[in-house]
């Protein structure tokens, strides 16, 4: 069959067979470079990203790897620091590729969560029942008014209001129709990156911040909504979960903030959907304000946390954190100030860098991505004031653009809660930032889609991603012994042996007096 390959050396065809080893294809793709490192060789079926390095494909054949006769497949490779001198990583086009006989493609070792293993088993199609309007065929037939839907279908999401796709679905979106192409052997998805690549694939000039190309700086952003969710939905496991971590701020009037322990199931509400149950929150050692907190990170408790959590009779994990934004109305202190609502924010930009901090610290475990992880399921919950002055929850995550752009050191809060800073280019050596041109879009006052530039400062929604959050209708949370004092509430719920002696001391007491009056009840 005839392969093609394009790189910058050029563009070429080889004919093999489709038993050809992946050693066979390597060895003639090194005679068409010069100087080039064998172990950064890499392929992919797109000009950028997606690019498997050839080492990871020990052992495969071209058609095994998804190779078909014309397709074409891009290549990339470093050049040696030298002129190549030959070495034992170099004796052989077999040693070109050699690895671990053990070692497996990165991503294919990858222990996901129990969700995602769950959601991988099912196709996620959307059962429909048979139209008497339309359906003119028997009830064990089907036809096109009555086949299952895709879980992408987006005239279903449309119809059930469901902006963003799961994550799953949109993985089933991305996968093609046609399994014999290079694209369903590698991961669909690869992570977002606007850093500058250090060093420079082409290798023809010195390294950022002293020299940049096209090959090494990052594309220019256009900022849009995602079109997927990690979470789809955020469930309190009860009530009293909340009313105790409000206890704090009713008696202080200080704000709080806690981490959500809990676990990730599946969400039938949403086709392939994915929800975070929260059975705990655990509040750190923090220093609350009226108008704000302060939080020690890294958390020094976290081992310990995870191991309590990963110990319970059903593992748990962190799952997020909330925390409180809370201020009495001065007219009717029953009442809380609406605060967050359309004409104000959502999330500050402040607390959407921090998001972002927390999300791209804990990414997900992921068989779509080279990498092995890719997002996060890490969710922020905000506990403020309702238009009629109650309380409720608000569940967020930020997008993937948003996290890479932390991640770059781009943004920055600004004195307006409501909108993102855009930091400016460094070029110095100790904190060298390049900071490419950044877009959005919005509708102007004809409704025309205008494309204005992000500098110096953009509204914090495009970095948004709405989370549904509530109750279960028949609560069962795993932990019932709500009365224990909360640790790190100090002056509040002070944590001693002597009032654990005393509560147990109490359950004693009443144990054995309705055993009494059982035994008396016997004797009458």
């Amino acid at each position: 069959m005839l392969v093609r390959t394009r790189s910058k050396d050029g563009n070429f065809r080889f004919e093999l067979s489709p038993a050809s080893s992946i050693s066979e294809l390597v060895e003639k793709i090194l005679g068409t470079t010069e100087n080039a490192d064998p172990s950064t060789l890499a392929i992919s079926n797109q000009p950028r990203g997606n690019e498997t390095l050839v080492s990871t494909l020990q052992g495969q054949t071209l058609q095994g790897i998804g190779l078909k006769h014309g397709d074409l497949i891009f290549v990339s490779y470093k050049p040696l620091a030298t002129a190549p001198i030959p070495s034992p990583e170099a004796e052989s086009t077999a040693s070109h590729i050699q690895s671990d006989p053990n070692s497996q493609r990165p991503w294919e070792s990858v222990k996901e969560d129990s969700v995602d293993e769950y959601w991988r088993s099912n196709d996620g199609k959307i059962p429909r029942k048979r139209d008497s309007r339309f359906c003119k065929h028997g009830a064990n037939a089907m036809c096109d008014y009555c086949m299952p839907l895709e879980p992408y279908d987006s005239a279903y999401h449309t119809e059930h209001n469901i902006k963003h796709l799961s994550f799953h679905a949109y993985l089933k979106k991305l996968q093609p129709k046609v399994t014999t192409s290079t694209s369903s052997v590698l991961p669909p998805l690869e992570p977002q990156s606007y850093k500058v690549k250090v060093p420079c694939p082409s290798g023809g000039h010195t390294n950022w911040p002293a020299g940049i190309c096209t090959a090494c700086q990052p594309s220019a952003i256009t900022l849009q909504s995602q079109p997927f969710r990690m979470v789809d939905h955020l469930e309190i496991a009860s009530t009293d979960i909340i009313d105790r971590f409000l206890q704090a701020w009713r008696r202080t009037g200080l704000q709080r903030f806690g981490w959500l322990i809990g676990r990730y199931e599946s969400y039938p509400e949403v086709p392939m959907g994915v929800k975070a149950v929260v059975e705990a929150i655990h509040e750190p050692p923090q220093e609350g304000e009226v108008d704000g907190l302060t939080l020690g990170l890294p958390w020094e408790d976290e081992p310990r946390i995870r191991a309590l959590a990963k110990s319970a009779t059903s593992p748990l994990t962190v799952v997020g954190y909330i925390f409180t934004d809370l201020e009495t109305l001065p007219e009717d202190r029953a009442k809380v100030a609406y605060k967050r609502h359309p004409q104000s924010f959502y999330l500050s930009s402040l607390e959407t860098i921090f998001a972002a901090h927390v999300q791209n610290a804990n990414p997900t475990p992921s068989k779509s991505s080279p990498t092995g992880r890719f997002a996060s399921r890490m969710v922020t919950a905000v506990l403020t004031g309702t238009e009629d002055g109650g309380i409720d929850v608000s569940a967020y995550q930020v997008s993937e653009q948003a996290c890479a752009m932390v991640d770059a050191d781009m943004i920055e809060a600004s004195v307006d809660p409501g909108i993102v800073r855009v930091k400016e280019e460094d070029r110095s050596q100790d904190n060298a930032r390049y900071v490419p041109d950044v877009f959005f879009r919005y509708k102007n006052e004809y409704g025309l889609e205008v494309k204005k530039s992000a500098k110096p400062c953009f509204p914090v929604e495009y970095l948004l991603v709405n989370v549904s959050h509530g109750f279960p209708q028949e609560p069962a949370p795993l932990f019932r012994s709500a009365k224990y004092h909360i640790e790190n509430r100090p002056g509040l719920e002070d944590q001693h042996i002597e009032g654990i002696l005393k509560s147990l001391l109490v359950c004693v007491h009443r144990m054995s007096q309705k055993v009494i009056a059982t035994y008396k009840d016997a004797l009458s």
